[in-house]
C-alpha cells in the first residue's frame, strides 16, 4: 500500500494477482521473465475506491509498470499516461529501478 503523505485518506492498495507468467513483447526484455505477473491495484480515497489499474511486477519484482499501449506502429514506443507513470512510480520502492525498468521496456508517457 502506498500512501499520500498531504492527504493520508488517499492511497493505493494491491488487490489480487490478475494473470501469473505475464508475457508480451514489451515485458519479455528484463533479464528475469520468469516472475512477471500483474497485479490489480485500486486508488482509494477514505473508504471508496476511485479507480482500478493494473500493473506488471518486471525483472524480478524491480518495478510495478502499468499494462501500456500498444504502439501504432513498428518502432514506435509502447506508451503509459501520467497518471499511470505516477502509480507504477509510487508503488515501485525506487525511483531509478522504476525508470530503468521503463527505459528497458521502451516504454515513454505521453
Amino acid at each position: 500500500m502506498a500512501v499520500y503523505q498531504p492527504d493520508v485518506q488517499l492511497r493505493i492498495e494491491q488487490g489480487r494477482k490478475a494473470v501469473e507468467d505475464f508475457s508480451e513483447e514489451w515485458s519479455d526484455r528484463y533479464p528475469d521473465t520468469e516472475n512477471n505477473e500483474s497485479y490489480s491495484f485500486w486508488v482509494v480515497y477514505n473508504q471508496s475506491p476511485v479507480d482500478h489499474v493494473v500493473l506488471v511486477a518486471v525483472d524480478g519484482y524491480r518495478a510495478f509498470i502499468p499494462v501500456p499501449d500498444r504502439p501504432d506502429s513498428d518502432g514506435d514506443p509502447w506508451t503509459i499516461s501520467q497518471y499511470e507513470y505516477m502509480i507504477g512510480d509510487a508503488i515501485t520502492a525506487g525511483h531509478r529501478s522504476y525508470t530503468d525498468r521503463l527505459d528497458m521496456g521502451d516504454i515513454e508517457v505521453k
